[in-house]
């Protein structure tokens, strides 16, 4: 038997994402339209947020735990969608993401 032949269907769950995956550090400095986000979603890195995103008419996600990012996405005024430009900045030996 296979597996379409058991009948099970599935919902259309928006917590499993099929957007290809991109690096934060790939998008610095584009233009993007943030559509919609998830909270506390499970990585091996630990509870991330994920961002689904359109640049030049492409869908795609990607994985923040920015103090920054996660507050805009948070505060109560945070309407979808909404275009942005992700910028970078250093802290430390490390970099740092806000949205512009």
């Amino acid at each position: 038997m296979t597996f379409s032949e058991l009948g099970i269907e599935l919902k259309n769950d928006t917590d499993f994402y099929t957007e290809k995956s991109v690096k934060i550090s790939d998008i610095i400095n584009m233009p993007i339209e943030v559509i919609e986000f998830k909270k506390d979603y499970k990585t091996k890195n630990g509870l991330r947020y994920v961002v689904r995103f359109k640049h030049d008419g492409i869908t795609n996600i990607f994985f923040t735990d920015s103090k920054k990012i996660k507050a805009v996405l948070d505060h109560e005024k945070c309407q979808f969608p909404f275009e942005t430009v992700i910028k970078s900045y250093p802290v430390g030996d490390n970099r740092a993401y806000m949205f512009t």
